[in-house]
């Protein structure tokens, strides 16, 4: 069940990338083009939004860190500039456990990773934004298919290949530059769900069919979708693979995109019975918090262990811990 909860958490995080690629990119696509921001500004505002929280998340765990150490010095340095993505966590195996003289040098904040790996993409939502609106159909469905089939395809080609691949495997797991198709794709696909939208608007004017099937309920095909490969897949092989690597590392480089990016645009349309769910008030609670929570795991886990006397009783009291630290860093440092 631990490995295949990790294959299951592993398959979100290109989710993670294509949703931040759609929400930026609409935001830009729903305005006047006389409306969108400057780069300089646009990127401020998106920085901002999340580096208060992130740099609280660097200050809490300023005591792990050993200053006579130039690896920790440096690690401090490149987390503060969200540059430890780049020479970070993928330099590594797992842990402490470094690989053939590879230098770790993210361990401040691990969970913050996927900020370093993030902002660089955030750079092409103002650059490109235009030219992929202008896009015919045809180029949007080409480019998802790039996007979703053959970038993974091949990344998984190299990552299997060892006397091909000179460097860890998590050098594609973590670096950025991994990420930006993933994020890419979610731009694309907030030009398709505009499009799809106004043809929506269009049919319902004149009364025509409604929404797609694919559309209005491809939250939950997709969810099925995902469950299956969820469910199917073990240490000794998967029933859509014939090798487990193939499966876990698609999952990792976004393989699964088509059914993410079919969640996302069913989700956006709102009548997918998963969408009424998801505005559940309770849930979407959660959802504020799920920023936070992420960003503060490390020092709630610290300090759970600080406050009991076994690893068991801090175990049992880190749920608390986190609750608590996530919405004094939600309210006081995210959302002002």
């Amino acid at each position: 069940f631990d490995y295949e909860f990790s294959f299951w958490g592993e398959s979100w995080v290109p989710f993670f990338f294509m949703l931040s690629g759609f929400v930026n990119a609409f935001s830009f696509i729903s305005k006047p083009p006389t409306a969108a921001p400057s780069i300089p500004s646009y990127l401020f505002k998106r920085i901002m939004g999340f580096y208060p929280l992130f740099f609280l998340s660097i200050l809490l765990r300023l005591e792990a860190v050993d200053f006579f150490c130039p690896i920790h010095r440096t690690s401090l340095v490149f987390t503060v500039f969200l540059l430890h993505a780049f020479w970070g966590q993928y330099y590594c195996t797992w842990g402490d456990k470094c690989l053939e003289g590879w230098v770790c040098l993210d361990f401040v904040n691990v969970p913050s990773w996927f900020l370093s790996s993030l902002w660089p993409s955030l750079i092409l939502v103002p650059v490109l934004h235009q030219r992929i609106s202008k896009m015919r159909d045809i180029s949007v469905v080409v480019s998802l298919f790039v996007c979703w089939v053959v970038v993974p395809g091949v990344l998984v080609t190299l990552v299997l290949d060892p006397d091909y691949w000179g460097v860890p495997d998590s050098f594609i797991k973590f670096h950025p530059i991994f990420k930006v198709h993933m994020f890419l794709s979610g731009m694309i696909l907030a030009v398709a769900f505009v499009r799809v939208s106004e043809a929506y608007q269009i049919s319902r004017n004149l009364e025509s069919s409604p929404t797609p099937l694919v559309v209005q309920y491809g939250a939950t095909f997709s969810l099925i979708g995902l469950l299956i490969v969820f469910l199917g897949t073990d240490p000794h092989g998967s029933m859509l693979t014939d090798k487990l690597p193939e499966s876990r590392w698609l999952a990792i480089t976004g393989g699964f995109g088509v059914m993410h990016g079919l969640l996302i645009l069913s989700l956006s349309v709102g009548q997918d019975p998963v969408a009424r769910i998801f505005s559940n008030p309770i849930l979407v609670m959660c959802g504020n918090l799920a920023f936070p929570i992420y960003m503060l795991q490390d020092y709630s886990w610290t300090l759970a262990n600080k406050l009991m006397d076994t690893t068991h009783n801090a175990r049992m009291v880190l749920p608390i811990v986190l609750v608590v630290c996530s919405l004094i860093g939600h309210y006081w440092f995210e959302k002002p």
